[in-house]
C-alpha cells in the first residue's frame, strides 16, 4: 500500500509564490487592457467624430445633427486645396428634408458681388476662401459659408469642401454624377467601397461634419424620392424647397427684435426665419442693448423653438412670460428671438 504524500510547505510556498505572481500579473494586463481601451475609444471618438480632415479656416461646430431634422450644407469646389489664395469655381446649397424624404440642390452663382469684411469691400463672392485666409486665424470656409448665409439668407449648417482633382476622382469612385438623382450617386452602396473611400476622401475632402452626420447624408439621398428631388440654377427659384414642413405646419407667430441698434439686423434675422417656413408676424427694436441673442419661447420642447435656437445658435432659451415686464412686443408672438451683439460680427 502506497503512502499518502505529506504536507510538504516548500511545495506550498511555491504554489503560493507562483499564485501570487500570476495576480500581479493578470492585474498588469487588466491596466494595459484598460489602456488600450481607452485609448482605442479616445481614436474611434475623434475619428467618428471628424473623420476627414476640416479646412484650417473652419469654425467649431456647437451642436451636431441627428439625421431627423432638415439640413443645408455648402458644397465648395476651390481650384487647389494646397493653395491659400484659390478661388471658388463652383458653390451649391444642398438641402436635405429626411422626414420629407426630399433634397434640393441649388447653384450658388460665385461671380456675385457681396461685401467682403477686412477691409477688401465689395467683391466678388467666389474671393471669399481666399479671402478668409488673410485672417489670424484663417476664416476660409467660415467666411465663404457666413457669406453664403448672406446673399442666400438661408442657414449653413456644415460644409464639404474640394477641389478639381478631388472632384474628379470622387466623380471616379461614384460615377458620372447626376445632380437630379444623388441619390443613386451617392448612395450607401458607397460605405461599402471602404478602402477606396479612405484612401480618397482624407485627401480630397474638407468637411465639418462627424462619421455619423456624413451616413445620415448618404441615407437621407438614398431615400429621397428622385419626383420630390431638384437642382435649381439660383437660389430664389429653389426658396421654397428649402423649407421645414413642420415649421410650416405648426404656424407660430414669431416676434424678431434688434437688441443692437445695427439698423437691418432684425430684418436679414427675420428673412431667414421666413425662407426656413416660419411665420414672422412683427420686427422691432428693443429697450435696451442686449448682449448676447436671447430666444423666448412658450414651450421648451416645440419644434419651430427648437430649430430657430439652433439656426442662430443661441446658447439658452427662456420663457416668454419672465420678460413681460422688460420689454414690449412680447405678447405679440409664441416666439421671440432678440437679436444681440454677439450677431454682429462680419458673418452678419
Amino acid at each position: 500500500m502506497k503512502r499518502k504524500k505529506g504536507f510538504s510547505y516548500r511545495k506550498f510556498s511555491l504554489v503560493k509564490k507562483t499564485n501570487d505572481l500570476l495576480k500581479k500579473l493578470f492585474a498588469v494586463l487588466f491596466l494595459f487592457l484598460l489602456a488600450g481601451i481607452g485609448a482605442l475609444s479616445f481614436y474611434l471618438y475623434h475619428s467618428f467624430r471628424n473623420p476627414f480632415a476640416q479646412a484650417a479656416g473652419s469654425l467649431p461646430k456647437e451642436t451636431r445633427w441627428d439625421g431627423k431634422t432638415p439640413i443645408n450644407l455648402a458644397l465648395i469646389k476651390i481650384s487647389d486645396l494646397s493653395d491659400d489664395s484659390s478661388t471658388i469655381s463652383d458653390l451649391l446649397v444642398l438641402h436635405i428634408d429626411p422626414e420629407g424624404e426630399r433634397y434640393a440642390l441649388t447653384s450658388i452663382n460665385p461671380n456675385q458681388q457681396v461685401s467682403m469684411p477686412f477691409g477688401f469691400g465689395e467683391n466678388s463672392l467666389n474671393q471669399a476662401y481666399a479671402v478668409g485666409n488673410t485672417a489670424e486665424p484663417k476664416l476660409n470656409t467660415a467666411l465663404t459659408c457666413r457669406l453664403l448665409e448672406s446673399s442666400a439668407k438661408i442657414p449653413i449648417d456644415g460644409y464639404f469642401l474640394t477641389d478639381s482633382v478631388g472632384w474628379g476622382r470622387l466623380s471616379e469612385l461614384s460615377g458620372e454624377i447626376d445632380p437630379t438623382d444623388l441619390g443613386r450617386s451617392f448612395s450607401l452602396s458607397l460605405i461599402f467601397k471602404v478602402k477606396s473611400l479612405i484612401s480618397i476622401l482624407p485627401e480630397s475632402v474638407r468637411t465639418d461634419l462627424s462619421l455619423p452626420e456624413i451616413y445620415y447624408v448618404l441615407s437621407g439621398l438614398s431615400k429621397s424620392r428622385s419626383a420630390m428631388s431638384k437642382f435649381c440654377e439660383s437660389g430664389a427659384e429653389c426658396l421654397p424647397e428649402f423649407m421645414d414642413s413642420t415649421i410650416l405646419s405648426a404656424d407660430k407667430k414669431i416676434v424678431v427684435l434688434n437688441g443692437t441698434g445695427k439698423p437691418g439686423l432684425a430684418n436679414f434675422c427675420a428673412q431667414i426665419i421666413k425662407n426656413i417656413g416660419g411665420r414672422v408676424v412683427f420686427v422691432s427694436n428693443t429697450k435696451e442693448e442686449y448682449a448676447k441673442t436671447t430666444l423666448l419661447t412658450d414651450s421648451f420642447e416645440d419644434y419651430t423653438s427648437l430649430r430657430v435656437q439652433k439656426v442662430f445658435g443661441v446658447s439658452e432659451a427662456f420663457h416668454k412670460d419672465d420678460y413681460f415686464d422688460k420689454e414690449d412686443f412680447i405678447d405679440r408672438g409664441d416666439i421671440i428671438l432678440i437679436v444681440g451683439l454677439d450677431k454682429m460680427g462680419f458673418w452678419w
